[in-house]
């Protein structure tokens, strides 16, 4: 029984529990203020050092799941970006792969096995969302000779197309578009190199066209 006051004993056990020790000087014998004000700081001290290290450690794992996930910035040049990785980005990747083509990859569903197949191959799979600030800044679409969007919406590639084209004038395009009229008025009026429907993307001179010097728009 140290025979201590209520405010002794709760100093003493914030010092136990912060650690901070029983040194030298200790505020057993000064004013109640002090060991109030000596409390405070304490706890306000171990709570920014907790702070510190959780933000420390958070930050170093985001880091480690961006590299795993391929969210990185790309240096390259002349590289080819394909949005979309279902069964005919699937396609069109295995195609510019087997012709040697530099691409990267950005694929929204970050537990595709295609993504994991074509990771496994040594190709630059970033996983996340084309039409979210920074992806294609990301993916080197300033650098890029070709952009491909195959997303299984027309509107959705539109976007794309045209927020890669904000970034890069003479980017090249090629687009997924079912619906014919969209893809007339692409063709007519925004400039799109090549405007692709279904047809004419699954051909097997595909990978071709991204070679090709051709600058007259295309439509199936």
């Amino acid at each position: 029984n140290e025979d201590l006051s209520l405010l002794d004993s709760f100093y003493f056990v914030i010092v136990t529990v912060a650690t901070v020790g029983y040194g030298d000087i200790n505020l057993k014998e000064a004013a109640p203020l002090s060991k109030i004000i000596g409390i405070l700081l304490i706890l306000c001290s171990t709570v920014f050092i907790w702070m510190i290290f959780s933000l420390t450690v958070d930050r170093l794992i985001k880091k480690r799941v961006q590299l795993a996930l391929g969210q990185k910035k790309y240096g390259y040049k002349d590289h080819v970006i394909l949005c979309g990785l279902g069964r005919l980005g699937f396609f069109i990747a295995e195609q510019l792969y087997e012709k040697g083509e530099k691409m990267v990859i950005i694929e929204s569903n970050e537990d595709s096995p295609n993504s994991r197949y074509f990771r496994n191959l040594g190709i630059d799979v970033y996983s996340g969302n084309a039409l979210l600030p920074g992806v294609l800044e990301d993916a080197g679409v300033r650098k890029a000779s070709s952009l491909i969007s195959v997303v299984n919406d027309d509107y959705t590639n539109l976007q794309i197309g045209l927020s890669a084209r904000s970034y890069n004038p003479d980017l090249r395009l090629i687009l997924r578009v079912f619906d014919e009229s969209m893809g007339k008025v692409i063709k007519d009026k925004l400039d799109i190199h090549l405007t692709l429907s279904m047809s004419a993307l699954v051909d097997e001179k595909f990978a071709d066209l991204i070679e090709s010097d051709a600058k007259k728009p295309v439509a199936d």
